[in-house]
């Protein structure tokens, strides 16, 4: 019988955690991400009351300090603008509608 070979686990990334504000509150909220962020990134996160979207306001490393009580919630995704905007700018063209009547 040929011997198996042990597979190694993959390594899996580190959790960060980063803070998030919402558009129009002056508190920023925790969340666990995987993804490399930097403030001002914008991103979809999901709340209480849904999918939600935010800036990033602070990208942190370490674990809070808090996290025995807190089940944070995961940012699902970052934002990608140049290209949303792009495809917009597309969009209307292709519909024949100045970017001013919107």
């Amino acid at each position: 019988m040929p011997e198996l070979k042990r597979r190694r686990p993959k390594k899996q990334p580190g959790i960060k955690y980063a803070s998030v504000q919402f558009k129009g509150q002056h508190r920023q909220y925790t969340f666990k991400t995987i993804l490399d962020l930097t403030p001002g990134d914008k991103v979809v996160v999901r709340t209480a009351q849904g999918l939600g979207t935010g800036e990033v306001y602070n990208s942190h490393c370490e674990k809070p300090s808090n996290m025995d009580v807190v089940d944070y919630k995961w940012i699902l995704g970052k934002i990608n603008l140049p290209t949303y905007e792009r495809n917009w700018e597309k969009d209307l063209k292709d519909l024949g509608i100045n970017e001013s009547d919107v």
